[in-house]
């Protein structure tokens, strides 16, 4: 997030973010939007959308077979 070439440039970064409350306040919603994305149910959820795709295309592709016996 912060990028600097000496100890005083970086210290000096970091306390200009810490007087800027619109900075601030961006990076806190950035923040929390992109650990949302990380929550246990969003996952989860995620997973579960998956796997249903995963064993809608195995379905899709496994040929029934017919009820006569081959070469009836």
């Amino acid at each position: 997030i912060f990028l600097a070439d000496d100890p005083q440039s970086f210290a000096d970064a970091i306390v200009t973010f810490l007087r800027d409350e619109d900075a601030r306040r961006h990076f806190e919603a950035a923040a929390a939007a992109t650990a949302r994305q990380y929550d246990w149910s969003v996952i989860t959820e995620r997973f579960v959308e998956v796997l249903q795709k995963t064993i809608d295309a195995a379905h899709a592709t496994v040929s029934i077979p017919s009820a006569e016996p081959v070469g009836a």
